[in-house]
């Protein structure tokens, strides 16, 4: 029981319960490692399915020719607290662009990449490194690191220099800074090995002061890219334009409520062309509520980071899986033939919620090229989406057609027909996997949300009569505990019997 659950990260100590994107949205589940670990309860917004799939590999059937190719398993398994029925099936998706497939494709198209950098008084303080014991809680904050603590500022200027080294004479570069207000440092340029030097040596020079308005930084980031596109300045005909925002989350002036900066990623990806945001957290200081609305956002990805070495890993190997966004709109419906109905009662690894699918069996805004293989040909990481559904008859088969619009304007469709075993089995390798991760964070959100947001209407979020419930609206359960102004934290004794049958 308890040895089980420490596989997954828990730990029962201190007197509480403690725990450790293929796809926009979240590509780590940093912040809730970090929060777990230094003692304190996460909330549930803090842990996401697409955060936790991204962290492991899934099997999937390798393509040297698909942009997107779709390969789907279907399983019947019991709730490990509750014993009832449960049916799932899983989409995987692989690419030609996956691995080592991007650079036999001749590389990523040229992107026009603005950086929108945090210089306000908050990213002056330490950065410390965080390696996955510490994470995990066996080392406590602040313990032994590799090297001597650099502040966020520090790290992200070595980020910066770092990815100009991996830019071409085709790219193109620019940066803005704020604080209170903000500044073009760096216009639009191309990456030319004199503009490479000349921009170190501006970025080396910036140290941190005032406060954070980031809606500024995000403004004048968006007017200075759409200049650069209305001088014609690139003929390629995929030209891809992001900006990437480094910050750490917390705006002190300016537009600070979520949906005004909503509004201004949507309108970036909604123009023509699209101009796409990634979001860079700074360990702790990382907003999961915030940027988990903005991973809904069309061709949006953002995650957090804990170490420079981490950072600057992100800028530098993983860059280009990060600002080539290969499909859009991917979208799975039963097919209306007259076969046997199956609906969505929960999707996990998608920032999708369940009531914008508008009848759709799955869907996803955007998907990203994979940028490492597992140890076998066939594995990709964080590739799979996965719903719990319900079928009007087990027995009969299940007619789904999956579309999508690629990155180079073309559309594609594809037919499959899905069959469920009738009784509870152990699936393939993967979607075994993907439903026991899918489970975890289920129960680490009931977990967590009954510490924070205890409703004595609703009761315990998880137990022996409800299972694991993958349908409980976070957000919705936040607005309603806070207005009531009740903070009743879960009892131990509640938990500890369900993470033993876990």
């Amino acid at each position: 029981g308890i040895g089980r659950s420490r596989v997954l990260g828990v730990n029962f100590s201190r007197g509480h319960l403690v725990t450790m994107n293929r796809r926009a949205g979240a590509k780590d589940a940093g912040a809730f490692l970090y929060h777990m670990s230094s003692g304190r309860v996460a909330w549930p917004s803090d842990i996401t399915y697409e955060g936790v799939f991204y962290g492991h590999y899934f099997s999937v059937p390798p393509t040297e020719t698909d942009i997107v190719k779709v390969e789907f398993e279907t399983c019947a398994s019991k709730d490990p607290i509750s014993g009832k029925l449960d049916y799932f099936v899983s989409l995987g998706t692989s690419s030609k662009f996956d691995g080592t497939g991007l650079v036999k494709a001749g590389g990523r198209p040229p992107v026009h990449l603005m950086f929108v950098l945090d210089i306000s008084g908050s990213m002056g303080s330490l950065f410390y490194e965080r390696s996955a014991k510490q994470l995990r809680g066996k080392v406590e904050e602040g313990g032994k690191s590799d090297g001597p603590p650099k502040t966020k500022m520090t790290a992200a200027i070595e980020a910066i220099c770092g990815l100009l080294d991996h830019l071409g004479e085709k790219d193109s570069f620019g940066l803005v800074v704020f604080d209170t207000k903000a500044e073009t440092l760096l216009p639009l340029t191309s990456c030319t090995e004199e503009f490479r030097a000349s921009a170190k040596a501006e970025v080396r020079k910036l140290k941190p002061r005032g406060g954070t308005n980031l809606s500024a930084g995000m403004t004048r980031a968006m007017e200075d890219i759409k200049d650069k596109t209305r001088a014609g300045e690139s003929d390629h005909p995929h030209l891809h334009q992001r900006i990437f925002y480094l910050t750490d989350m917390n705006p002190n002036t300016g537009s600070s409520d979520t949906q005004s900066l909503l509004r201004l990623f949507r309108e970036g990806a909604e123009s023509d062309p699209a101009v796409y945001s990634t979001v860079i957290g700074f360990g702790v200081d990382f907003n999961t509520d915030l940027t988990e609305s903005f991973a809904k956002v069309r061709g949006l990805n953002y995650f957090s980071v804990h170490s420079p070495a981490e950072f600057l890993r992100q800028m530098t190997w993983d860059f280009d899986y990060l600002v080539f966004p290969i499909a859009f709109d991917v979208e799975v419906r039963v097919a209306d033939d007259g076969a046997t109905g199956c609906k969505t009662l929960a999707m996990c690894g998608s920032p999708t919620p369940l009531a914008d699918l508008n009848g759709a069996l799955m869907y996803t805004n955007t998907v990203f090229p994979s940028q490492t293989m597992g140890k076998d040909k066939g594995e990709s990481k964080g590739a799979i989406f996965l719903a719990k559904v319900a079928l009007d008859d087990p027995a009969a088969p299940v007619h789904v057609i999956t579309t999508y619009r690629a990155y180079d304007g073309t559309t594609h469709k594809s037919v499959a027909e899905l069959r469920f075993p009738e009784i509870a089995g152990p699936g393939s390798p993967s979607i075994r996997k993907g439903v026991l991760l899918a489970r975890y964070v289920a129960l680490m959100k009931a977990y967590c949300g009954d510490y924070h947001l205890w409703s004595e209407e609703a009761g315990p979020s998880a137990s022996k009569a409800r299972g694991i419930d993958f349908s409980i609206d976070w957000n919705a359960r936040n607005q309603t505990v806070r207005k009531a102004g009740k903070r009743i934290e879960a009892s131990d004794a509640l938990y500890l019997p369900l993470f033993q049958e876990f």
